[in-house]
């Protein structure tokens, strides 16, 4: 049986993933103009359908996995054998995820980018502190783990922007999430000061 352009391409990304993911992003670099041209006219044309769409797969799949314990179960070893194998991307994925689902929920712009992200993670620091990312005594850079990268709004008015974001350790981003920079700075200051001077004493 002759293969497909389409079939013959799905089942040589599944056998090659790594080189697969390194020509999409070689692609995607080289054509970040003609890309970025294309991906706003298609969400102009098609961004409310394409979200409601998505809404039904992703209620029908909630719904099945309830319903199939061992779907469920299978899906839940998928997630985990990924998380383990690209533990960057997965973070990245996780992170944008929630950020575009937050500003569709509130109708707040969004213009993060994977390459946008990447960038601050890898080899990158808290921008809020200085602090290097995943170094959490167990090295991970995965969701919730205190130095994991995390996108806090500068002014939480606005939405989810290049120019309003800053990639921040969680720790940092979960201490200020509330009552904001001013609040956050007083305690950890106070608390600097209250060690330092039970350390001289």
């Amino acid at each position: 049986m002759r293969l497909t352009n389409a079939e013959y391409q799905r089942r040589w990304r599944q056998r090659n993933p790594e080189q697969a993911l390194a020509t999409a992003k070689a692609w995607r670099d080289k054509n970040k103009t003609r890309l970025s041209a294309k991906q706003k006219l298609w969400r102009k044309k098609y961004g409310a359908r394409s979200r409601e769409q998505s809404d039904e797969y992703n209620r029908r799949r909630r719904e099945m996995l309830k319903n199939h314990p061992e779907r469920r179960e299978a899906y839940r070893v998928k997630q985990r054998e990924y998380k383990h194998r690209h533990p960057l991307e997965h973070t990245i994925t996780y992170l944008l995820a929630g950020a575009r689902s937050r500003a569709a929920a509130t109708g707040k712009p969004y213009d993060l980018t994977r390459d946008w992200l990447r960038k601050r993670i890898v080899g990158g620091v808290c921008e809020a502190t200085g602090v290097p990312f995943g170094k959490s005594g167990k090295g991970d850079t995965g969701s919730w783990g205190a130095f994991a990268p995390s996108l806090d709004r500068k002014n939480r008015s606005k939405g989810y922007t290049k120019r309003n974001v800053r990639v921040v350790v969680t720790a940092f981003n979960i201490g200020r999430n509330v009552w904001g920079d001013q609040v956050f700075e007083t305690v950890a200051r106070g608390y600097l000061e209250t060690k330092r001077a039970r350390t001289v004493h």
